[in-house]
């Protein structure tokens, strides 16, 4: 970018993008304007762009625990913006206001400024508590981004955090009723989702010393978990991947609280 703001990207693949505009950190720097544009390249040049700044959104509203484990944690409780896209990761510079950085009062409230684009409302929870629902103005937004592009502020917003964890656990033979030791189990929303949000619900066990996988705290819900042998890293989140784990998959339901016992038949040419 040179002076008088224009800008030239060269050697971009067709496909859907963001232009993300970024202020040089300095020190003593408490704020800052940046913009999140999307683009969509389709083999032939972007011209015209007109980009504006802004100093983001200031998203308020509470934190409420619906249960009665400890709140204890080695750090202040606060809440985050994650971008839909996680290899998008913002760079955080503040709004200016030294309050809005998130943390919650000693009443739940929190404020957090200088957010932009899309994003999921993440919480730094107490080991014995998960997000149970995000809520805006009454309306459930769990599973649905926030749009703060060109927006100010946004308020109403409730998050719910809930201490009655799922728990889901098993084994895995190999179709021949032995038992194994080695080997990767993906669970995965029964819903097809967009990839990105799909991800969120997406997890990944192995099995313990003595052959059994558990993984707790998933959101209530109706999944589909599939045994295979080996996982490259990132590949559960390939939408042709995990269509493919859908046909050798086994549908279940986990309920708040509720503890779900699997066992799983290895599914083979994975």
């Amino acid at each position: 970018m040179v002076a008088d703001g224009t800008f030239a990207l060269s050697g971009i693949a067709p496909g859907e993008h963001s232009i993300e505009i970024r202020p040089m950190p300095r020190p003593g720097m408490s704020g800052g304007e940046f913009a999140s544009v999307p683009v969509t390249v389709a083999g032939t040049d972007v011209n015209g762009l007109r980009i504006v700044t802004g100093k983001g959104a200031t998203v308020s509203g509470r934190v409420v625990f619906e249960g009665t484990a400890s709140r204890d944690s080695p750090a202040p409780l606060r809440v985050m913006a994650m971008p839909v896209d996680p290899s998008n990761m913002p760079i955080f510079f503040g709004s200016g206001d030294p309050l809005a950085n998130g943390v919650l009062d000693d009443k739940g409230n929190f404020q957090l400024g200088g957010s932009s684009g899309r994003v999921f409302l993440n919480v730094t929870t107490p080991p014995s508590w998960v997000i149970k629902s995000v809520t805006m103005d009454g309306e459930d937004i769990t599973d649905e981004p926030l749009e703060l592009t060109g927006k100010s502020s946004l308020s109403g917003i409730v998050i719910r955090l809930t201490d009655k964890l799922t728990q889901i656990s098993g084994r895995v033979n190999d179709g021949r009723g032995q038992l194994l030791r080695d080997y990767v189990v993906v669970i995965q929303p029964v819903e097809q989702k967009e990839p990105l949000m799909a991800s969120r619900s997406t997890r990944t066990a192995r099995p313990d010393t003595n052959g059994r996988f558990e993984t707790r705290g998933m959101r209530p819900g109706r999944y589909i978990a599939t045994a295979i042998e080996t996982l490259e890293q990132g590949r559960q989140f390939s939408p042709e991947f995990r269509e493919q784990l859908r046909r050798g998959g086994r549908e279940f339901s986990a309920r708040e609280g509720e503890t779900v016992t699997l066992d799983l038949t290895l599914t083979p040419g994975f």
